[in-house]
């Protein structure tokens, strides 16, 4: 079902003669039936930040998600999908346009190098790579249901790394934080290596 939904979306991207506005419409009205989407973003210290939120939010909400988690809030950073490495620039977009839904993984880069970018006490909230998945699976599954007819399909995050969980909040979002190892199989960029978990879910 995930893979069908990629592929409609990518049928829309190669139409001729639509304007970006017009593809990034079409692309959004796919995703209309998830409430909320998991995003996942990969520290080069190797955590990972989880986080929900809502399809149609921008591209800026996570900007300020990823912020209000690192150590030096002044710090120039950018987010980029991979692969083929494409970075998030355009803020005032919406999560779904970028096809940042149901659930993916995003990268954390900077021109600043440090041994740490998380802030220490999410360093410090660490838990088993199961919790995150219960978050994922608690928040996409009614979708996905709706979706297939009420079907017992599982979901599934595309794995990644390791990582971290939370949530923040930001009117309908309430905060929690947690983070735990994880250990995974997943092929990583060049020369990464299998990061913990710290997980931020939104609510």
């Amino acid at each position: 079902m995930y893979r069908d939904l990629q592929n409609a979306v990518k049928q829309f991207e190669d139409q001729p003669l639509m304007t970006k506005a017009m593809r990034q419409s079409q692309t959004e009205a796919l995703y209309d039936h998830y409430d909320r989407v998991v995003i996942r973003v990969q520290f080069p210290e190797k955590l990972t930040l989880q986080g929900v939120f809502r399809p149609r939010e921008p591209v800026a909400a996570l900007y300020s998600f990823v912020k209000a988690h690192i150590k030096n809030e002044k710090l120039s950073f950018y987010l980029y999908t991979s692969p083929p490495k494409e970075v998030l620039k355009d803020k005032k977009s919406s999560l779904a346009a970028n096809r940042l839904a149901p659930a993916v993984i995003v990268y954390f880069g900077s021109d600043v190098q440090t041994d740490h970018y998380m802030k220490e006490e999410m360093r410090g909230r660490i838990k088993p790579r199961l919790e995150a998945e219960k978050v994922v699976t608690r928040i996409l599954k009614p979708s996905f249901e709706d979706r297939v007819g009420g079907s017992d399909e599982r979901v599934n995050m595309p794995r990644e790394s390791g990582g971290a969980q939370a949530s923040t909040s930001n009117s309908y979002r309430r905060s929690q934080a947690s983070s735990f190892p994880q250990a995974n199989t997943a092929r990583l960029p060049s020369g990464a290596q299998l990061p913990k978990w710290l997980t931020l879910g939104k609510k």
